[in-house]
């Protein structure tokens, strides 16, 4: 079962690097598309190739699932983030308000007026991502600096403009 996990994430590992190298050079149209097949076909070459690669059926079976799943539970995330989230745009503002912080009416300035920033920043404030300073101005918590600080770190890595969600 080791064997099928290693071999389940290697391919996973090799598929993903493959992507981020050809987001990286050039800018893809029909990214959905593209992403289906870069992630779905190898489990088709695996099942064409099985007897060459010296496993049973019984590895190919699981080796499949659990690749597909890895795969498709990486395709229905990977639309979020190419999205601007609204609750990552406020984040960055905070932090790039930097120490001082900054006021929720000069926050609310950087935003078109809907109720979909009033909801978002509700949410933040009542998960604790964001606080008010003694100043009145609002600062990240520690755990949504450090949130925003991966996602921003994996937008970057796979080639998706940092700082707009």
């Amino acid at each position: 079962m080791l064997f099928n996990l290693i071999i389940t994430f290697s391919l996973f590992l090799l598929v993903f690097f493959t992507q981020v190298i050809i987001w990286n050079s050039k800018r893809i149209k029909k990214e959905i598309l593209i992403l289906f097949l870069i992630y779905l076909s190898p489990i088709l070459l695996i099942i064409s190739f099985y007897w060459y690669l010296n496993l049973i059926i019984l590895d190919i079976f699981i080796i499949s699932i659990l690749y597909i799943f890895l795969s498709l539970t990486y395709l229905q995330t990977y639309p979020a983030l190419r999205e601007d989230i609204p609750s990552f745009r406020i984040l960055f503002i905070i932090e790039k308000s930097g120490k001082k912080g900054i006021t929720k009416k000069n926050l609310e300035k950087k935003f078109i007026k809907n109720r979909l920033i009033h909801s978002k920043y509700d949410d933040l404030i009542l998960d604790g991502m964001i606080h008010f300073n003694s100043n009145g101005y609002l600062r990240l918590s520690f755990f949504s600096s450090w949130l925003l600080n991966f996602f921003s770190l994996y937008r970057s890595f796979l080639g998706l403009k940092v700082g707009d969600g």
